[in-house]
């Protein structure tokens, strides 16, 4: 996603800072991959504009996600299962490794709520109320 195109200065404003996503190394200290992939997304709203990540993490439930924002640095993490005996796929598709993903909020920018609804983490984004140096973000399940 490019940070061009005249599309205003709320995307010069927020989205420069936040899709700059630095590569942050996983357990084993290898580089970190594009695992698993996200869709960053700008919301309209009449109480404010915001943005919205979505990662997809089929596989992974509220438990073995974590989102942790401390100062301007969001992360977002998760631990995989392995789901059993690799014996048994005779394919094996979804992927539930582990993973870790960093971000830079642009200043003032910051995470308000999360979400896991059918395989997509979405972490809503919108101007900071009052600076917080570290806190965990609380991964609800969406209600049916």
């Amino acid at each position: 996603m490019s940070a061009g195109g005249g599309r205003g200065a709320f995307r010069a404003t927020f989205v420069l800072h936040v899709h700059g996503m630095e590569r942050a190394p996983d357990a084993a200290g290898a580089a970190a991959d594009n695992y698993p992939p996200y869709d960053l997304l700008r919301v309209r709203d009449p109480a404010g504009d915001g943005l919205r990540l979505v990662f997809a993490v089929a596989g992974f439930g509220p438990d073995q996600l974590e989102i942790v924002v401390t100062g301007d640095q969001l992360s977002v993490s998760g631990e995989g299962t392995g789901d059993g005996d690799p014996g048994r796929f005779l394919h094996r598709g979804i992927a539930a490794r582990r993973f870790r993903r960093a971000f830079r909020l642009a200043p003032g920018l910051d995470v308000v709520a999360a979400e896991l609804d059918r395989g997509l983490l979405s972490i809503a984004l919108a101007p900071r109320a009052a600076d917080r140096l570290s806190r965990a973000i609380a991964i609800r399940p969406r209600s049916p």
